[in-house]
């Protein structure tokens, strides 16, 4: 049974009577009774640990120990009565989840008896504001964005979060997670949101923006995602080791307008797919980078080729190729291509678009994407990525600024856009010198620096 993603509502009911109240008997708590109501479905683990915990609360409230209520004034008997925030760490085999609790204690009657003076019910009412981690052993994306199994990801009070050791599996850049991948999982938990519009709500153009700044990321490293609704759209944030300087931002917006990246691709996106895309030169590749490695599975495994044109154009390709049901498109979910590999292709290609012009390895500063519509998994896609310019030199300070998208093939081999995208990286020296050293194979990478100019204090 699937975790509901929606807050669940406990009501359990303590007969706690005075006995023989004349006498000076302290009152006592005689039984817990009553039923755990929940509004969505939840598995016989959760259940039981809710009535565990009812039942804690039930024999702890109840107990002649002089407690002080949070609010009201004094109980009738030793149970207080008012409002309590608690926090509850719950435990499984696969994962922890922190659940916040809000408990209310009311007494709605109290019986008026000579010998047996009786305060019928006392209600307790348990607010869960998040639920058990959620199953995605039979999704494959979410079980290669968070490990095998279920409970990386956690809804509590209305948000997502999901905390990642970022292993080699997720690497673009040697020992450096693809910044892509963090993007994915970013609009992998809006999805999972109780806002996020459903399949037929969905509201095109989806805008999603990334900032990426403060805490350096490497393999081997703890990354804690949150992402919480907002007016159309959610906002989150990723920190390392709970770092409080977030490694990247995001927010994504349905229905909004796609910030100029649409206007910046269709200013050199052909009209026509051309039948020379293999005769073109290719670009080298990293053995387990998740884009483009050749080596690894599972992995998008893309080519990059140079266009045939004078504006130094990157261009990659799928869905031309049987084999690309086993990697490209296998990131998808119904029958419809997930963000993930847009995100992930569409940052490196800019990214080679960029080298092109500077001469300069880059790790990504700011991206924004605008997704058009959906796109089936029986579409065929051209990626294209240019360098637009350059401000300073290598040897100090060195931002370039690229753009892009993603065209669906038509009939005829006309193109549609169905993503766009532009953004800013930062030059990296001892980036520059590990593509240098580990670019496959050695002829591709001396061809593809060739291209490029010398850049500045090398």
């Amino acid at each position: 049974m699937s975790a509901p993603r929606n807050s669940a509502t406990m009501f359990a009911y303590a007969l706690t009577p005075y006995a023989l109240t004349p006498f000076g008997l302290t009152p006592f708590a005689l039984m817990l009774i009553g039923g755990l109501l929940y509004r969505r479905r939840i598995d016989c683990q959760s259940l039981c640990a809710g009535v565990l915990l009812v039942l804690m609360v039930a024999m702890a409230s109840c107990s002649d120990g002089g407690c002080t209520p949070p609010s009201g004034g004094g109980p009738f008997t030793g149970t207080p009565a008012g409002t309590s925030n608690v926090t509850v760490t719950a435990t499984s085999d696969a994962s922890n989840a922190i659940v916040q609790i809000k408990l209310t204690v009311t007494r709605p009657w109290r019986g008026k008896g000579v010998f047996f003076p009786l305060h019928f019910w006392t209600r307790f009412y348990i607010e869960m504001d998040a639920m058990k981690p959620t199953d995605h052993r039979d999704d494959y994306v979410r079980q290669f964005l968070y490990g095998p199994g279920a409970g990386a990801v956690v809804h509590a009070g209305g948000r997502a979060t999901a905390d990642l050791l970022m292993d080699e599996r997720l690497e673009g850049w040697i020992g450096i997670p693809h910044g892509g991948i963090s993007m994915g999982i970013m609009m992998d938990l809006a999805m999972t949101l109780d806002a996020y519009p459903r399949r037929d709500d969905l509201r095109y153009p989806v805008s999603a923006d990334f900032r990426l700044a403060g805490s350096s990321l490497g393999i081997g490293d703890l990354l804690h995602f949150e992402v919480l609704p907002c007016p159309d759209g959610a906002e989150g944030s990723a920190t390392v080791d709970r770092d409080p300087l977030p490694y990247m931002t995001s927010s994504i917006r349905y229905g909004e307008s796609d910030g100029g990246h649409g206007q910046a691709f269709s200013a050199f996106m052909p009209e026509k797919c051309g039948d020379s895309l293999n005769e073109l030169a290719l670009f080298p590749s990293y053995s387990n980078c998740f884009v483009c490695g050749v080596d690894r599975s599972p992995g998008l495994k893309r080519q990059f080729r140079l266009w045939d044109s004078p504006d130094k154009i990157v261009v990659s390709s799928a869905g031309f190729s049987g084999a690309d049901r086993d990697s490209f498109y296998r990131f998808s979910r119904d029958g419809l291509l997930h963000p993930l590999p847009f995100l992930a292709l569409l940052d490196e290609i800019l990214g080679w678009g960029g080298f092109l012009i500077t001469g300069s390895g880059a790790v990504t500063v700011g991206i924004g994407f605008t997704f058009y519509r959906p796109v089936s998994c029986d579409e065929k896609l051209l990626f294209f990525g240019r360098g637009d310019r350059v401000r300073g030199r290598t040897s100090s300070r060195l931002l370039y600024w690229a753009s892009g998208g993603a065209a669906a093939v038509g009939e005829g081999g006309r193109l549609e856009m169905v993503v766009s995208a532009s953004g800013q990286w930062y030059g990296v020296q001892d980036l520059t010198r590990q593509m240098r050293s580990s670019l496959l194979p050695r002829t591709r990478m001396e061809k593809v620096f060739a291209l490029a100019p010398v850049p500045e204090g090398k």
